[in-house]
């Protein structure tokens, strides 16, 4: 990896299915180059009717880490981006999965805490992930002291 990791940045998709594939494929149709995130945190429903509770909680892999997120306007220089799919409700897999992801993703980075943001953090009118994301840094800091 030859970019430098300094934020972590975490998303949720508005949608309440969806997977990597489906993602890649709404960013290509506005004219992205590629999905806009890293990581995708699924919910088990892969499409608007089909649910794989399997999938629960699983993550996929999206754009390549060495590669800049399509994340926060001005600022995707040095993230990484991470979706969850839904629209404001998580499942307790998906909150599982994105804590050890975040945590780990961190610790093998050098992430400061104060450096993990959702996307509403961020000057810019928006309210995802609707996570409280105070608590999920204290967490996260309890757990690696």
């Amino acid at each position: 990896m030859v970019r430098k990791i300094t934020h972590i940045t975490i998303h949720s998709s508005a949608s309440t299915f969806g997977d990597a594939h489906l993602i890649r494929e709404w960013h290509k149709a506005r004219g992205w180059l590629d999905i806009g995130y890293h990581f995708v945190i699924m919910n088990g429903w892969t499409r608007k009717n089909i649910l794989i509770e399997s999938l629960d909680g699983s993550v996929s892999d999206g754009r390549p880490l060495d590669m800049k997120p399509a994340s926060v306007k001005g600022h995707n220089t040095g993230h990484i981006a991470i979706v969850m799919i839904g629209d404001g409700e998580f499942t307790d897999k998906q909150m599982g999965s994105l804590f050890k992801l975040v945590n780990n993703l961190r610790l093998k980075f050098g992430v400061e805490l104060h450096s993990i943001r959702g996307h509403y953090e961020y000057d810019n009118g928006k309210t995802c992930p609707q996570i409280d994301m105070i608590a999920f840094r204290d967490l996260l800091g309890k757990i690696n002291g």
